[in-house]
């Protein structure tokens, strides 16, 4: 079973997978610099002993261990979200551009995402749709910024940038209107064939590709990213969002909709307690709307996240709420100092308060200051897990899939938990 409170942060995302992106990429660079996924990890083994990623490889000398397991747990995802027609490879990044103008780098997306990876444009005339009235997408600076960021690396992935604007009569008394609202009204593949339709008959000669905001259907977007790639005589893809984004909700309804068909149930109620007996947990409390319940397991698995998904609480004090556990950063123990004093007010300095969390042991296991196992059928998965910086390291999803799926499989085949 799965105890949850809401929507985590994957609903919140950008859809698109990251495992390891580029540390940097400036001004100039070239696109054929952008470095493999597994040049960046053994960047990160050899110099954060602490992270995720150098725990489950053994240390610095495990990257082949590493990208075994990361293909494993990236083939097994795809497997179970069919619906989202998964593109890219753990192996590879590509460069996405958002409804910013600016650019994501990540490893893995939906379709409607991938085919506007700009690793795999050379000279491209690209066609961005707005829609009249829609919140979060300014055509204009889009251009502006996407050009603009084109122009600054080599070879040029962008020639051309052109503009239409699409009015929907049905959201035109009722502006601003949300991307979610767009989306649900393009779930009727009627709506979806009469607009592509005409946005067909708008497209200026000797475009190459149509960029439109992630609004390509909510609940029925295969069938209606179907429509419009057969409608428009150009490559059509999304463009991402940084938060709050169409493709994330997808994305956590394609994950629930796995759970459903495995017979996982999903029980929605806060855990606030954990009941322990010596070297093991025992049951867990949690509280729905009504009233506190009792869940017992033989294993569990902690992917509660940090701040932002309530993983980590903050008193003052960083604390993780559940099982009482330390929380790190960089080494210390920082569950006894101010949250205060992991921020820094230089923007461009290291925030500690991003890389807080819990250390874990090679079978994801939390451990104490001392390195010794806590519960032994306690196990933890994603950015619970501390010293790394999902932001800096670009890894937010690929340390989540790798640890979840690992973390699952070690709960599953323990045998000192029975």
């Amino acid at each position: 079973a799965l105890i949850r409170k809401g929507h985590g942060t994957t609903a919140m995302s950008s859809g698109t997978l990251d495992i390891a992106g580029p540390d940097k990429f400036l001004p100039l660079d070239s696109w054929d610099d952008v470095p493999h996924v597994a040049e960046r990890l053994k960047e990160i083994l050899r110099t954060n002993p602490l992270h995720p990623y150098s725990i489950v490889a053994g240390g610095r000398n495990g990257i082949h261990s590493l990208c075994a397991h990361m293909s494993e747990s990236f083939d097994f995802l795809a497997t179970q979200i069919p619906q989202l027609q998964m593109k890219g490879s753990y192996e590879k990044n590509a460069a996405f551009p958002s409804v910013l103008g600016t650019v994501k780098f990540s490893s893995m997306a939906p379709n409607s995402l991938y085919y506007g990876n700009l690793l795999e444009m050379q000279g491209a005339e690209i066609l961005l749709v707005g829609i009249s009235g829609l919140m979060l997408f300014q055509p204009r600076i889009c251009r502006q910024t996407l050009a603009r960021h084109s122009s600054l690396h080599a070879p040029k992935a962008i020639e051309r940038v052109e503009i239409v604007e699409m009015t929907i009569p049905q959201f035109l008394n009722a502006l601003p209107s949300a991307p979610f609202e767009i989306a649900r009204h393009f779930d009727s593949p009627r709506t979806a064939e009469h607009f592509a339709e005409v946005l067909n008959n708008k497209i200026p000669g000797g475009i190459s590709h149509v960029a439109l905001p992630p609004v390509l259907g909510l609940e029925n977007y295969a069938e209606i990213y179907d429509i419009f790639s057969r409608r428009i005589k150009a490559h059509i893809f999304e463009l991402i969002s940084p938060n709050f984004s169409v493709p994330g909700y997808r994305l956590q309804q394609a994950l629930d909709a796995a759970l459903t068909k495995h017979n996982i149930h999903i029980l929605n109620g806060e855990v606030v307690d954990a009941k322990r007996e010596g070297p093991k947990v025992r049951n867990l409390i949690f509280r729905d709307w009504k009233t506190e319940r009792t869940a017992a397991a033989k294993r569990y698995v902690l992917a509660t996240g940090k701040f932002s998904a309530g993983g980590l609480g903050s008193d003052g004090f960083p604390f993780e709420p559940v099982f009482r556990l330390p929380v790190f950063s960089r080494d210390i123990r920082v569950d006894n100092r101010f949250i205060q004093d992991l921020l820094s007010w230089n923007v461009e300095k290291e925030q500690l308060f991003l890389s807080c969390g819990i250390h874990i042991d090679k079978q994801l296991r939390p451990v104490d200051a001392s390195g010794e196992v806590v519960y032994e059928n306690l196990f933890a998965a994603g950015s619970i897990i501390g010293e790394y910086d999902y932001v800096a390291d670009k890894c937010g999803f690929g340390v989540a899939v790798l640890t979840g799926f690992l973390a699952g499989q070690q709960a599953a085949l323990a045998k000192g938990a029975e």
